[in-house]
């Protein structure tokens, strides 16, 4: 004779049952929808990017109805293509780069006209590339784009800055 289970052991039955159930429901449904989404046709969208070439360099824009635009140059390169004793060198470069101003604006003026404006300047590196921001309201644009423009064509590398960036990094290794 068969006894029956408990009704612990029959609530943990239930559960289990439940809960396969609901998996298998939610299973069936995600991909009856991910057959539904592969079935529909992929449209290009097309949101106003533009790309051009100015002075040799590929410029690609986007148009935008904020009053805030950013810009990147963006550099080939990478932390991927370093060394281990050469880890950090373009990051602290660009770093230096963003803070040092330019000669056409030394650091102190360059920083004070950036805060000015409400204008910023950032660095940052990835895997593959670097990357040199700037980000500004749409009304000081000319003249947060020549001062950035004159960092990158100018920039002075500001020794102060530099030695204070490497020995930050090389007290937290």
């Amino acid at each position: 004779m068969i006894t029956p289970p408990d009704t612990k052991t029959m609530k943990k039955i239930f559960r289990s049952s439940l809960l396969l159930m609901l998996i298998s429901i939610f299973t069936t449904a995600a991909s009856a929808q991910q057959n539904e989404i592969k079935k529909r046709p992929i449209k290009k969208q097309d949101f106003g990017v533009k790309e051009y070439m100015v002075d040799g360099i590929k410029v690609i824009s986007k148009p935008s109805t904020k009053d805030i635009i950013s810009v990147a140059l963006y550099v080939r390169g990478g932390t991927a293509n370093y060394t281990k004793a050469q880890e950090g060198i373009e990051q602290l470069t660009l770093n230096v780069l963003a803070e040092s101003g330019s000669q056409k604006y030394p650091k102190d003026k360059f920083n004070s006209l950036l805060d000015s404006y409400g204008s910023s300047i950032a660095a940052s590196t990835n895997e593959d590339q670097g990357s040199v921001t700037l980000n500004c309201l749409k009304n000081r644009w000319n003249e947060s784009w020549d001062i950035f423009a004159d960092m990158i064509l100018h920039p002075t590398f500001d020794q102060n800055t530099f030695n204070n960036k490497k020995r930050r990094i090389t007290q937290s290794d």
